[in-house]
């Protein structure tokens, strides 16, 4: 039996480069009732909504699937401002494992109820959504990180899925690829492997990680270690289709540093094994994976950015 739990404040931390911020709604998929007060979803692969009343002191539940390391966003917005909501996530025995009430989700400014929460283990969850005083309120999920592909080429190169909370005007998501660089062309890179002494390289705005193939490749040469090529390149030039608007493709790096934090741990290389390489926006994407991986060996930042406007 699920139980209700006092909610505490949780939020998002903000990203380096957080001044540039876009305000602007979703358009997501619904969820599908199938009883009263519970809707769903199945496995959360890809971004959510769903919208209901409460006409008086009430909750909704949402039951959904995730696999193990996947970070989900939940943002509840309320149709009026008396609303006071709040989120509780539950596993299939009912043990309370997160919980928020008025956090503040990236590009908003009021305390209305935000949730990230990483499944330690792949199963079944539930989400309790619950107000005090009723009222109306939308729901809307965004799954930050999905590993898609971990066998491509051999399993020299790892493919995967990353996305943003409340987008405006981005892209709903973007592609991201991890690969091991060979010491030439001629020869295969080797499979990634755990356990080993590992460089990643990481691009920045505007880029792709064929600028810094030659680099990564001296690299390995030079160590004899495992090195690796990060690819954020869509959401690394997602800057250009407003006029001005050069610097927002920053909204992505927190959840490129949460897939490949999320990917390393997986694949058991450690963080006392890591060392990593960013140009410019890439050293900050290094900052986010150090946050979310732990202490690593070492950050080379080549020409980090600065603050602009």
């Amino acid at each position: 039996m699920f139980q209700r739990f006092h909610a505490s404040s949780r939020r998002r931390p903000a990203s380096p480069l957080s001044a540039f911020e876009v305000c602007e709604p979703r358009q997501l998929l619904s969820g599908v009732t199938v009883d009263v007060g519970l809707v769903k979803w199945g496995t959360l692969t890809q971004s959510r909504t769903d919208s209901a009343k409460f006409r008086e002191v009430d909750s909704r539940d949402y039951q959904f699937k995730v696999k193990v390391g996947q970070r989900i966003a939940f943002d509840l917005d309320p149709k009026k401002t008396a609303f006071q909501g709040s989120l509780q996530l539950f596993n299939t025995e009912g043990t309370l494992l997160a919980e928020n009430e008025g956090g503040i989700a990236p590009r908003e400014s009021s305390s209305d109820g935000y949730l990230e929460w990483t499944a330690l283990a792949e199963g079944t969850y539930l989400l309790r959504i619950s107000s005090s005083s009723g009222g109306k309120f939308k729901l809307q999920t965004t799954p930050l990180n999905v590993i898609s592909d971990q066998a491509a080429n051999g399993g020299s190169v790892t493919r995967g899925t990353i996305a943003i909370p409340n987008p405006g005007k981005h892209l709903k998501s973007t592609s991201i690829t991890l690969e091991r660089v060979s010491l030439d062309n001629s020869v295969s890179a080797n499979a990634i492997e755990s356990g080993v002494r590992t460089w990643i390289v990481i691009h920045g705005r505007i880029d792709s990680s064929d600028s810094f193939r030659s680099l990564a490749r001296t690299v390995a040469a030079e160590t004899g270690d495992q090195v690796l090529l990060l690819d954020w390149s869509q959401g690394a030039a997602d800057n250009l289709k407003k006029p001005g608007n050069f610097l927002d493709g920053a909204e992505w790096i927190p959840s490129v540093g949460v897939w490949l934090a999320e990917y390393l741990k997986q694949k058991g290389i450690s963080a006392d094994q890591t060392y990593m390489i960013g140009h410019s926006w890439g050293s900050y994407v290094a900052y986010e994976t150090a946050e979310q991986f732990g202490t690593v060996r070492g950050i080379i930042a080549l020409d980090p950015a600065r603050t602009g406007y």
